[in-house]
Parts: C-alpha cells; structure tokens; sequence
C-alpha cells in the first residue's frame, strides 16, 4: 500500500533484550495494536573490509 509521510520513530536498542523491552513498551502504551498499519525497520550494517556502510 501507500502510507503517508507521517510517523514515528522508536530506537529498538543495542542488545535483544533492550529491543523486546522497547516493543513491550510500544505495546503496553498502545502505540502498537490490532490497528497498527505498517512497522518499517531500519538498520545500517557496516562491512570493516570494504570500508562501507548500507542503510537497510
């Protein structure tokens, strides 16, 4: 689908823990629910031998 340009934005965390704590979060104060649209994730890998990063 198309979604407009608006939203929000929520740093999940370093570790697994942090990101289940930061969802459980998202969850408990419904900013996620039955109603929730999209979730887009965003992540940037660094490759050291190449000198490069990519924004996934």
């Amino acid at each position: 689908g198309v979604y407009s340009g608006g939203g929000y934005t929520a740093a999940l965390g370093k570790t697994l823990n942090a990101s289940l704590q930061t969802l459980a979060h998202l969850r408990s104060n419904n900013w996620l629910d039955n109603r929730t649209r999209a979730v887009f994730m965003e992540t940037v890998l660094y490759n050291p031998h190449a000198n490069l990063f990519a924004v996934v």
